[in-house]
Order: structure tokens, then C-alpha cells, then sequence
């Protein structure tokens, strides 16, 4: 471990591979609160993702300084926060204008866009398999476009796929950041720091309605939705097994729904459940043939 580690950076950096597993799994229960809490402000989407950035910046900042981690950025580094940035905007305002199933599923199309991206950038040849789930992907998505016709829904699906696209970016141009002293802290700080940036206007042109309730989600959204999964997935994804991170990820686009059905009665139509069993099974699918694959290497 680093010089520079105190005791934060040493007990999670000692986390046994079921330990880190059991990191991972929280993350994504974590995570998967995000469409409840942004269903639940009444704030404009952009207000929402800038509040919640800030309050993440800070609190990752004041982590960093305690645990006395060095936040370094590269010119790749800011280009990773310029696509987490678009990633996070893209996602909380895809589940204001659609369902939270179809922006969250549409958001874990990612690893599809990362291998697309992967073949245009790298000149990665696709295997069979690659384009084969390309294919049966993009059958899924039809089927939310097929349901949601409203123009709400239809520009809430597109900015979905953006989300997926964006956050494919991020992961292509950060593959390295993990492996860094610093790990992926100081490209989330500023990614999230560039959305705070980028709401500024909008607190003007659509203020938000204080309350308590709005101050306790936001604060929720920024620190435990936000800030804590982030710390807890850049030590546990050292030591878990890479399979098994795939097979858990899957946690946050099961239950982001759930948890708008039992507290909004949001519930998606047929097609669109159909679409994201697909596209869940597809991705997921994939993406552990490719860690057994490499696996085997």
C-alpha cells in the first residue's frame, strides 16, 4: 500500500475477496436508489444532478484529504470527468422523461457501446459473439421505443441510450485510472464538479422549492447514493473477482425499478419488461462469456 495510506486506505485496501464482493453488491443497492430519489424531487433534472454533484465533490474532496489520498488529473483524466459529467446529466434527466426501468436498463447497454467504441478507436476486431449481442440488444431497446410513442418518452429513451453512450466513454478513456495511486477519485471529482458546474444556469431559470424533505434527498442522493458507493467500489473492485463484479453489477438495474414501483407505483409496460429482460440477459450474458474467455488466456 502506499506511504501516504491511513487507516481508511489500509482497512479497505485489506478487504478479502469475499469482503470486496459483498463492497460490490452494496454499491449497486446503493446505486439503484438513484430513480426513487430523482422521481421524488420536484426539481428540474439538471438542478437535481448539479445539487447532487456538489454535495459528492465536497464530500470525495474531504475523504481524499482525510485519508490522505493525492487526487492527481491527467488530460485523459479530464476528458473521463468531461464524459462522466454528460453521464450523470444524461441519466437523471432520461428518468424524468421516461420510466426509471428504461433509463436505467438503457444506461447498462454501456459495456455494448464500449466494445463498439473499443472497434472504432482501438480497431478492436468484434467477434461473433460481440456482434451478435449488438444485434439482440438493439432488439430490446426497439421494444421501448415500440411502447413509449409520447414524445416525452421517446426523447426520455434517446437520452437513455446517451446515457449508455457517455458512460461507455468514460469507462474507455478511465480504463487505467484504477491503477493509479490515487485510483478513479480525482476523474469522479471532477466529473462531479463539472456538473454542479454546468447546473449553475438552471438554479436561475428554474429555482428549486426548498423543504425538508428536498434537502434530505439531495443530501441523500449526494452522500449515500453518490459518495459512498464510489468509495467503497474504487478499494472493492482491487480484490473482486472480475466475474463476479459482473454478475453483481447487475443488482442496480433490477432493483432501480423495484424500489419506484413499491414507493410511486411506476410501473413499465409489457413491451418495455420484455425489452429489458432482453437487453439484461444479453449484456449480462456477454459480458461474463468475455471474463470467462479472458479467463482462459
Amino acid at each position: 500500500m502506499p506511504k501516504t495510506a491511513v487507516f481508511p486506505l489500509r482497512r479497505l485496501g485489506a478487504l478479502s475477496p469475499a469482503g470486496a464482493t459483498g463492497c460490490m453488491l452494496l454499491c449497486g443497492v446503493l446505486w439503484s436508489f438513484g430513480g426513487l430519489f430523482v422521481k421524488l424531487l420536484p426539481w428540474h433534472p439538471v438542478v437535481i444532478s448539479g445539487a447532487r454533484g456538489l454535495i459528492a465533490c465536497l464530500s470525495l474532496l474531504a475523504f481524499c484529504k482525510a485519508a490522505k489520498i493525492p487526487v492527481r488529473l491527467t488530460g485523459r483524466g479530464v476528458l473521463g470527468g468531461a464524459f462522466l459529467c454528460a453521464t450523470l446529466l444524461s441519466y437523471v434527466l432520461a428518468t424524468k422523461l421516461t420510466t426509471a426501468a428504461n433509463a436505467i436498463v438503457l444506461q447498462y447497454t454501456s459495456p455494448v457501446f464500449v466494445m463498439l467504441l473499443c472497434a472504432l478507436i482501438y480497431r478492436q476486431r468484434p467477434r461473433g459473439a460481440d456482434v451478435l449481442v449488438v444485434l439482440v440488444t438493439l432488439s430490446g431497446i426497439a421494444l421501448f421505443f415500440l411502447e413509449q410513442l409520447t414524445p416525452g418518452g421517446l426523447a426520455g429513451n434517446l437520452v437513455g441510450i446517451l446515457s449508455g453512450v457517455a458512460n461507455a466513454s468514460f469507462y474507455v478513456y478511465c480504463a487505467n485510472a484504477c491503477k493509479e495511486e490515487s485510483g478513479p477519485f480525482g476523474v469522479i471529482i471532477l466529473g462531479q464538479g463539472m456538473t454542479f458546474l454546468v447546473s449553475l444556469p438552471f438554479w436561475f431559470l428554474a429555482p428549486p422549492v426548498p423543504g425538508a424533505a428536498q434537502i434530505g434527498s439531495i443530501l441523500f442522493l449526494g452522500l449515500v447514493q453518490q459518495t459512498l458507493p464510489y468509495i467503497l467500489y474504487a478499494y472493492a473492485i482491487r480484490r473482486c473477482p472480475a466475474l463476479t463484479a459482473s454478475l453483481v453489477s447487475v443488482a442496480e438495474p433490477l432493483l432501480n425499478p423495484l424500489w419506484v414501483l413499491l414507493a410511486v407505483g411506476e410501473r413499465p409496460g409489457t413491451l418495455s419488461l420484455i425489452g429489458a429482460g432482453v437487453v439484461l440477459l444479453a449484456v449480462t450474458a456477454w459480458c461474463l462469456n468475455n471474463q470467462r474467455l479472458g479467463a482462459k488466456v
